[in-house]
């Protein structure tokens, strides 16, 4: 009960303006299109986020989605920037207000990630997830950036 009413008292809207393309791609420590393997919601790890909150631990700093959110694993299929991994773990929000991106296992997305340590990347739909169909003007986009012409 504790939890949930914890839960509760920690949701803040998302709003934001998606950059176009080569702005993310300056900002970004990897940039890939991969496949979802797996989403871990880390039910576990959000409890003890929500617990610390509760006791007054801030939970709200930069990297709240690392330490409290879900966890996705993706099969690199293409890289524009980023490790050599053919693997990638990446956290982002719980859906809804705090941004995350609603990865789904077996769905294919183009993702500009923030390196939060060496083994994990962060994203969120502020920074232009694309599903796999949609994100052909961005893989245009890439291909121009990385191979020099404009």
């Amino acid at each position: 009960m504790l939890i949930g009413v914890a839960a509760s008292e920690y949701a803040w809207p998302c709003s934001c303006e998606m950059s176009p393309p080569e702005k993310e791609f300056a900002g970004a420590d990897a940039v890939v299109e991969a496949q979802v393997l797996d989403v871990d919601r880390g039910y576990i790890r959000l409890a003890w986020c929500r617990i610390r909150g509760f006791f007054g631990a801030d939970i709200y700093s930069d990297d709240f989605d690392a330490a409290c959110g879900i966890r996705a694993t993706v099969a690199v299929h293409q890289r524009w920037k980023g490790p050599e991994s053919t693997t990638v773990r990446i956290a982002t929000g719980r859906d809804g207000g705090d941004c995350g991106v609603p990865f789904q296992a077996g769905e294919s997305y183009l993702l500009y990630l923030r390196q939060v340590n060496p083994s994990l990347f962060a994203t969120n739909i502020c920074v232009r997830p694309l599903p796999y169909e949609m994100a052909a003007a961005d893989r245009e986009a890439l291909s121009r950036l990385t191979s020099g012409g404009e």
